[in-house]
């Protein structure tokens, strides 16, 4: 995704984040900053990468699917907390994106975590397609994907 694409939410909670942003230039008389990120995390903050960082400590199989070439961008909470701090002073109404040019694959990001963790991971790939379809699949029967890990 770039800066340039439209905002295409495809779940409620992104949806509801881009309405709030309509609602916020309505009012024109109001200098408003609008600030989007990747997912945010810290210490304490990790959602599903607690999950991933769990499996890594405990050695067992990592998977990607189609190779892991999907790029998906993260944001440490104090970087995010200083850009909210820079764009108090801001003169006039704007939508910021906040992120990196640099950004790593999934499977490059895996590895690295596996090696400097000196964990027996390994990382390994599901095919894209067949993956999609069992995860669209576990979704509409309520399962989480998640839940359908194996060990290495």
């Amino acid at each position: 995704m770039r800066e340039e694409d439209p905002p295409n939410p495809v779940e409620i909670y992104g949806r509801s984040k881009l309405r709030a942003e309509e609602i916020i230039q309505e009012y024109s008389g109001i200098v408003s900053v609008i600030i989007r990120c990747p997912t945010i995390i810290d210490f304490g903050r990790l959602g599903l990468l607690s999950i991933l960082f769990e499996f890594i400590d405990e050695g067992r199989r990592v998977w990607t699917v189609g190779g892991g070439r999907n790029k998906y961008q993260f944001i440490y909470a104090k970087d995010l907390a200083h850009a909210c701090l820079e764009a108090l002073d801001y003169p006039e109404s704007e939508i910021f994106h906040i992120g990196s040019d640099n950004v790593k694959s999934l499977a490059e990001v895996y590895e690295y975590v596996v090696k400097h963790s000196h964990s027996k991971s390994c990382v390994s790939s599901l095919p894209r397609s067949a993956t999609i379809a069992a995860m669209k699949l576990a979704y509409r029967f309520g399962m989480s994907p998640s839940a359908l890990t194996t060990t290495k």
